[in-house]
Protein backbone atom coordinates (compact mmCIF):
# COMPACT_ATOMS: atom_id res chain seq x y z
CA UNK A 1 0.00 0.00 0.00
CA UNK A 2 1.44 3.49 -0.73
CA UNK A 3 0.82 6.19 1.66
CA UNK A 4 2.07 10.14 1.40
CA UNK A 5 5.72 10.64 2.75
CA UNK A 6 6.30 13.98 1.66
CA UNK A 7 4.61 17.23 0.53
CA UNK A 8 6.67 20.23 -0.04
CA UNK A 9 5.48 23.63 -1.65
CA UNK A 10 6.72 27.29 -2.68
CA UNK A 11 4.50 30.33 -2.59
CA UNK A 12 5.67 32.44 -6.04
CA UNK A 13 4.13 35.75 -7.23
CA UNK A 14 2.16 34.09 -9.91
CA UNK A 15 0.73 31.18 -7.77
CA UNK A 16 1.72 28.15 -5.42
CA UNK A 17 3.64 24.81 -6.46
CA UNK A 18 3.61 21.48 -4.83
CA UNK A 19 4.95 18.41 -4.87
CA UNK A 20 3.64 15.12 -2.87
CA UNK A 21 5.72 11.80 -3.29
CA UNK A 22 4.41 8.31 -1.84
CA UNK A 23 6.55 6.14 0.56
CA UNK A 24 9.04 4.01 -1.98
CA UNK A 25 9.44 7.16 -4.37
CA UNK A 26 7.71 5.64 -7.19
CA UNK A 27 5.08 8.09 -7.40
CA UNK A 28 5.74 11.94 -7.92
CA UNK A 29 2.55 14.18 -8.30
CA UNK A 30 3.15 18.20 -8.94
CA UNK A 31 0.47 20.62 -8.45
CA UNK A 32 0.43 24.31 -9.65
CA UNK A 33 -2.48 26.44 -8.14
CA UNK A 34 -2.09 29.58 -11.12
CA UNK A 35 -2.77 33.08 -9.67
CA UNK A 36 -2.15 36.30 -12.14
CA UNK A 37 -1.93 36.47 -15.43
CA UNK A 38 -1.87 33.33 -18.17
CA UNK A 39 1.02 31.47 -18.87
CA UNK A 40 2.06 28.86 -21.06
CA UNK A 41 4.41 26.04 -18.70
CA UNK A 42 5.17 22.63 -18.08
CA UNK A 43 5.53 20.97 -14.43
CA UNK A 44 8.42 18.33 -13.99
CA UNK A 45 10.38 16.95 -11.33
CA UNK A 46 14.12 17.10 -10.41
CA UNK A 47 15.78 13.84 -9.52
CA UNK A 48 19.09 12.08 -9.34
CA UNK A 49 19.77 15.36 -11.42
CA UNK A 50 18.00 14.74 -14.25
CA UNK A 51 14.46 16.87 -15.02
CA UNK A 52 11.42 15.04 -16.35
CA UNK A 53 9.18 17.38 -17.82
CA UNK A 54 5.40 17.25 -18.86
CA UNK A 55 4.10 18.49 -22.09
CA UNK A 56 3.58 22.56 -22.00
CA UNK A 57 0.08 24.30 -21.13
CA UNK A 58 -1.81 27.58 -20.98
CA UNK A 59 -2.20 27.94 -17.52
CA UNK A 60 -4.95 30.28 -16.67
CA UNK A 61 -5.71 32.40 -12.90
CA UNK A 62 -7.59 30.52 -10.73
CA UNK A 63 -7.17 27.05 -12.15
CA UNK A 64 -5.06 23.94 -10.67
CA UNK A 65 -2.70 22.07 -12.30
CA UNK A 66 -1.54 18.41 -12.09
CA UNK A 67 0.72 16.05 -13.84
CA UNK A 68 2.26 12.53 -11.83
CA UNK A 69 4.65 10.14 -13.24
CA UNK A 70 4.35 6.42 -11.13
CA UNK A 71 6.65 3.37 -11.36
CA UNK A 72 9.67 5.67 -11.01
CA UNK A 73 12.49 3.41 -9.84
CA UNK A 74 15.37 5.83 -8.53
CA UNK A 75 15.03 5.35 -4.87
CA UNK A 76 15.37 7.60 -2.10
CA UNK A 77 16.93 10.40 -3.46
CA UNK A 78 15.04 14.19 -2.70
CA UNK A 79 13.00 15.30 -5.51
CA UNK A 80 12.20 18.73 -6.21
CA UNK A 81 8.74 19.91 -8.32
CA UNK A 82 9.32 21.70 -11.05
CA UNK A 83 7.78 24.80 -13.02
CA UNK A 84 9.17 25.83 -15.97
CA UNK A 85 7.93 28.76 -18.28
CA UNK A 86 8.12 29.41 -22.03
CA UNK A 87 9.51 32.55 -21.52
CA UNK A 88 12.70 30.75 -19.90
CA UNK A 89 12.09 30.98 -16.21
CA UNK A 90 12.45 27.79 -13.99
CA UNK A 91 10.97 27.73 -10.57
CA UNK A 92 11.55 24.59 -8.12
CA UNK A 93 10.08 23.27 -4.52
CA UNK A 94 12.21 22.58 -1.66
CA UNK A 95 13.28 18.30 -1.76
CA UNK A 96 10.57 16.18 -0.75
CA UNK A 97 12.56 13.18 0.63
CA UNK A 98 10.60 9.96 0.85
CA UNK A 99 12.75 7.90 2.29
Amino acid sequence: MRRLAAAQGTTLSHGVLMINETTHSDLVGITYWKSGSAITARLGFLRAGTNTWAGWRSMSAGLEYYNSWSGLSNGCYPTNGLLNTNGGATYQTPAADAC
